[in-house]
C-alpha cells in the first residue's frame, strides 16, 4: 500500500516538473523568435539594404518616369509596421509587376535585379505591333497585338506596314468606339480575319486593311493593295480608280474552302484591275473590273 502511495505522488511530481519544463520551453521559443524577428526588422531597415534608386529600361510606349513613380511610391511604409518595404531584399516584386501590368496596357511583363544593394533594375518587357485597329469615324489607329488587344495610340503610317483592322457596321449607333486595354472583337472573329489576312499575303498581295463584323455571320472586308504592275499602266490608270482591291467574304461557308476558291481565281484570271472581288457565294465568284 505504501508502494503504491509513493508512486502516485512521484507520478504528480513528474508531471508538474514536465510542466514547468514545458512553460520554459515555450517561453525560451517566444524570446527567441522575438528576437529573430526583431533582429530581421533591424535589418530591413539597415541603411546598407536600402533600395535609394530605381533605374527603368526597355520603355517606349511606357514613360520611364512614370514607371519609376510608381514603384517609388509602392517602396514607401512597411510590411506589417516590422519590414521596410524598400530593402533590396523585401520589396514587393509580384505586386510591383501586377501594379504596373495593370496601370499600363502597353507592358506584359516585369523583370526586376539589382545592382549592389542599393539599385533596383526593372526592365520593362512590351507588346510587340502586330496590326492596328482604327476607328472608321475619327480615322484614329492605336497598337494592337497578336490577340487583339489594343494597347496605345499609333501615330500615322503609309500603307503597307501595318495592316489596319476596323470594325464594320452599317449604324452609327452600333459601332462601338475604340478602348485602350480592350480587344477589337471576340476571339473568333479576329481568328477568321487573321487567318484571311496571313492567307492573301502569302499570294504575294500587300493587305492594307480589313472590317471585321460587328455582327456574327456578317460579312468581312479585305482590302488590297492594287499590284504596282497595274496602277503603273496607263491604260488603266482613270480618275476614278481606287488604290485598293476590296474583297468580300462571310464565314457561311469554311475559310480554308473560300481562301482556296480565291487563290485559284486570282492566278487564273490575266486581267486583275478588279474594283472588287465577292467571295459569298461559293464557287461562283463575283467581281467587277475597274
Amino acid at each position: 500500500m505504501l508502494s503504491k502511495s509513493r508512486k502516485g505522488i512521484q507520478s504528480d511530481r513528474y508531471k508538474k516538473k514536465r510542466r514547468g519544463r514545458l512553460v520554459i520551453f515555450c517561453v525560451l521559443w517566444i524570446i527567441v523568435v522575438v528576437s529573430v524577428v526583431t533582429t530581421l526588422s533591424f535589418l530591413s531597415k539597415a541603411d546598407f539594404l536600402q533600395i535609394t534608386s530605381v533605374e527603368v529600361t526597355g520603355t517606349n510606349l511606357v514613360p520611364a518616369g512614370s514607371v519609376q513613380t510608381v514603384i517609388e511610391n509602392k517602396l514607401v511604409g512597411d510590411w506589417w509596421h516590422l519590414f521596410a518595404k524598400d530593402s533590396i531584399f523585401l520589396y514587393p516584386k509580384n505586386a510591383l509587376a501586377a501594379v504596373l501590368v495593370k496601370e499600363y496596357p502597353p507592358i506584359t511583363s516585369v523583370d526586376f535585379s539589382y545592382s549592389g544593394f542599393h539599385i533596383l533594375n526593372v526592365k520593362i518587357n512590351e507588346r510587340t505591333p502586330f496590326a492596328l485597329a482604327c476607328d472608321s469615324d475619327t480615322d484614329q489607329c492605336f497598337y494592337m497585338d497578336s490577340t487583339g488587344f489594343i494597347y496605345a495610340s499609333a501615330p500615322q503610317f503609309s500603307p503597307g506596314v501595318y495592316v489596319s483592322y476596323t470594325i464594320a457596321s452599317t449604324s452609327s449607333e452600333l459601332r462601338m468606339p475604340i478602348v485602350i486595354g480592350t480587344f477589337i472583337t471576340d476571339p473568333t472573329d479576329f481568328a477568321i480575319a487573321r487567318q484571311a489576312v496571313s492567307y492573301i499575303s502569302r499570294l504575294d498581295l500587300t493587305v492594307v486593311g480589313i472590317n471585321v463584323p460587328l455582327q456574327k455571320s456578317g460579312d468581312f472586308q479585305i482590302f488590297i493593295q492594287r499590284p504596282s504592275s497595274l496602277t503603273t499602266s496607263a491604260s488603266t490608270v482613270t480618275a476614278t480608280s481606287s488604290p485598293v482591291i476590296t474583297v468580300y467574304f462571310n464565314s457561311s461557308q469554311p475559310l480554308d474552302t473560300t481562301l482556296e476558291y480565291f487563290s485559284a481565281f486570282w492566278q487564273n484570271e490575266t486581267n486583275k484591275n478588279f474594283q472588287y472581288i465577292d467571295l459569298r457565294y461559293g464557287k461562283d465568284i463575283v467581281f467587277k473590273i475597274q
